[in-house]
């Protein structure tokens, strides 16, 4: 009887089949064609050993697999004087490992400036074979943008993914969930990391008044909205090209038409971290 290939998890147990009628010559396994020794107890090997009935089988039992028993194994009588040597055909042994739960080099949350190109990685190591990366936005696939780089950790059989993921930071992205799932042979369920994306951005500055037409002895209050990231914005105001200081900070100007001021502008200054802009009212002052 001859052993036969099988693909199994790390931590399984397995006996590779070997049963030789009429045995003349001596025994051996090999892993990797490098001979295990003859002893059925394989002394130098503590989860290996010959079992089966004395004198006919010789089943290699492997407890607790690990990946250095992904390798392949022969069944071997060596040759004496009169009968040549018998060799088994190959089982190989296929060991998967999963791998480490996989992580986002950003950490849960990614900032960005508008318009600057990001980067976003995503690490899945340990696995064997290697894992598979997707990327999603908000549950739909990116397919745009990606590299994918597989290699060997360091003098051991487990791999590491490395998918980087590049794209511009447009607005209408802020507040995205980006999610990276890694997919591997070895496990029944793919695993998944995500992060939050936030666009950081310059003020955007629009001004309203709270009335239609302004005659002179009215008071017009005029508003400032300014829609940014980050939130924190700082306001000032200018009339006529002169700054209202008392108005510093406020997110409205109260105005007494007079008709020294038709005509003349308010512009509302919104400034944040990550810069300024300005919008315009131009005062139109009815009077007799």
């Amino acid at each position: 009887e001859e052993p036969e290939s099988v693909s199994l998890r790390e931590g399984d147990n397995i006996t590779l089949a070997c049963s030789v009628d009429n045995k003349v010559g001596t025994l051996q396994w090999t892993r990797d064609d490098f001979g295990l020794g003859t002893d059925r107890e394989l002394s130098g090997y503590n989860r290996y050993k010959m079992v089966g009935e004395e004198g006919k089988t010789w089943n290699l039992r492997i407890e607790n697999v690990t990946l250095d028993d992904d390798a392949k194994f022969q069944c071997q009588v060596g040759a004496t004087e009169i009968v040549g040597p018998i060799r088994s055909k190959y089982a190989v042994v296929k060991v998967f490992a999963s791998p480490q739960p996989p992580i986002i080099t950003a950490g849960p949350m990614l900032i960005l400036r508008e318009k600057k190109m990001a980067l976003v990685q995503c690490i899945s190591k340990g696995g064997r074979p290697a894992s598979v990366i997707k990327w999603r936005r908000n549950g739909e696939l990116i397919s745009e943008g990606i590299e994918e780089k597989v290699e060997n950790m360091d003098g051991t059989k487990r791999m590491i993914t490395v998918s980087s993921l590049t794209f511009e930071a447009y607005r209408n992205i802020s507040g995205s969930v980006l999610e990276c799932e890694a997919i591997n042979d070895s496990d029944e369920e793919s695993r998944k990391v995500s992060t939050k994306v936030e666009i950081e951005f310059e003020p955007q500055v629009s001004l309203t008044a709270d009335r239609e037409s302004v005659y002179e002895g009215d008071t017009v209050k005029i508003s400032c909205t300014a829609e940014a990231f980050p939130s924190l914005v700082e306001y000032q105001w200018n009339v006529g090209g002169e700054e209202v200081k008392e108005a510093r900070g406020a997110m409205e100007l109260i105005i007494d038409a007079d008709r020294t001021l038709n005509g003349k502008k308010v512009t509302c200054f919104a400034r944040n971290k990550i810069g300024q802009r300005s919008a315009d009212y131009l005062l139109d002052i009815k009077y007799s």
